[in-house]
């Protein structure tokens, strides 16, 4: 197998690029399949080696600020509630 094929996997697949895309254009100049897919795993296997899976979730805060006493927080509207109220303004004018 050509050491060549994973390292370009390594680095086109950490740019984000899909490995099926990759295969293809691999294929199209003139590399066999079967070198394709070696290399594809191999350089998944060196790549789960390197990377870091974190099992720590993200926590979320919420937090009001107010900066004086006469603010307030209304709830915003939902978006059907908008919606239905655009038909009733038209409804009302005629």
């Amino acid at each position: 197998m050509r050491e060549d094929l994973v390292e370009y996997f390594i680095k086109n697949l950490k740019k984000g690029y899909n490995p099926r895309d990759l295969k293809y254009t691999l294929v199209a100049q003139g590399y066999q399949k079967f070198m394709i897919d070696e290399a594809l795993r191999k350089a998944t296997k060196e790549m789960e080696k390197t990377s870091h899976v974190s099992n720590d979730k993200p926590e979320i805060k919420y937090e009001v600020v107010d900066e004086g006493e006469n603010t307030s927080i209304e709830p915003k509207k939902s978006f059907w509630k908008s919606f239905k109220g655009l038909f009733k303004k038209k409804e009302q004018s005629n």
